[in-house]
């Protein structure tokens, strides 16, 4: 179970869960007792190796309070990526961030919160793919760079940052400089075999966007969980922007511009009807009883909604 003591003590902020699943379907009454008492407004929780396929309904895999989103594999057994957000916060998926990579054994999904924050999670099915999969994830990590929004990306990355595959850890830490991200704080194994103990379940996030990343035991899998929150002040400024886009895209000057345009083009249309029905204005002057343009777009602009 996910230790009581970090939710108490990380409870106001939003928390990001990491865990191999080896089958959702197999384990799907573990995650739910090990996620007990989680407030689910408050944690958003990505799974890799969920083994998922068509045939296995959405329903069957959901957590009360939460959306699901799935990228299933699609050919051979195993594999997947999903993620559980909170259906209280603005959402949207991102398949923008992605849809440039047409290997058909990458998998990733992203999933935009609050109108500024992108959530990945991507699964690399074995150390021997390390290259190919750090070639998919900087062009995607490259897309959401350019979003210009803050990223949290989290998953099975099969890449040891305690030093089993040295090249391949070098070839991460220089891609997350690069794009002047962060790797977790924490030397804490996440997964053991019979005879090595590995860093391969991993957070790559904006500077400075979480902190407290911590891992904790699995009795179910051969993974562990691995969790990190936001800080305190990027919970804020989320909380903040929530505010300023309750629909998570549109802010209020924008709603505002937009009518605006819209009264300004129905003003240049009365002009335009004017104009063409002019003979008819003059001939029935009389019965307008001399109103001129300006009564005419005061009029019309009353018929319209004020903004």
């Amino acid at each position: 179970r996910v230790h009581g003591e970090y939710l108490l003590q990380n409870k106001k902020e939003l928390i990001f869960i990491h865990i191999n699943a080896s089958s959702l379907v197999k384990h799907f009454a573990d995650i739910k007792d090990a996620l007990q008492g989680i407030d689910c407004k408050n944690v958003v929780i990505g799974v890799t190796e969920t083994w998922l396929k068509t045939q296995h309904a959405t329903k069957s895999i959901q957590l009360p309070g939460f959306t699901i989103y799935r990228r299933d594999r699609k050919r051979k057994k195993g594999g997947g990526a999903l993620l559980y957000v909170p259906s209280s916060i603005p959402q949207k998926r991102r398949n923008d961030i992605n849809d440039n990579i047409k290997d058909p054994n990458y998998e990733s999904l992203w999933v935009q919160l609050y109108g500024n924050l992108l959530v990945g999670v991507a699964y690399n099915n074995s150390e021997k793919n390390g290259a190919k999969f750090l070639e998919n994830y900087t062009l995607e990590l490259e897309n959401a760079a350019n979003t210009n929004a803050k990223i949290i990306s989290m998953g099975d990355f099969n890449i040891d940052l305690l030093d089993r595959t040295p090249h391949l850890k070098a070839k991460l830490i220089a891609m997350v400089n690069m794009f002047n991200m962060e790797l977790p704080n924490t030397t804490a194994a996440t997964r053991y075999s019979k005879t090595i103990a590995t860093l391969i379940d991993i957070f790559i996030t904006s500077g400075g966007l979480t902190n407290n990343t911590s891992v904790f035991p699995c009795d179910w899998s051969d993974h562990e969980f691995i969790a990190t929150t936001l800080a305190n002040k990027q919970s804020s400024l989320m909380r903040a922007t929530m505010k300023a886009h309750p629909n998570g895209t549109i802010t209020a000057n924008i709603r505002k511009l937009t009518k605006i345009i819209s009264y300004m083009t129905s003003i240049t249309l009365i002009g335009i009807i004017y104009i063409i029905h002019m003979p008819i204005l003059i001939i029935n002057m009389n019965s307008l009883k001399h109103k001129s343009i300006l009564s005419l777009i005061i009029m019309h602009r009353s018929s319209v909604n004020h903004f």
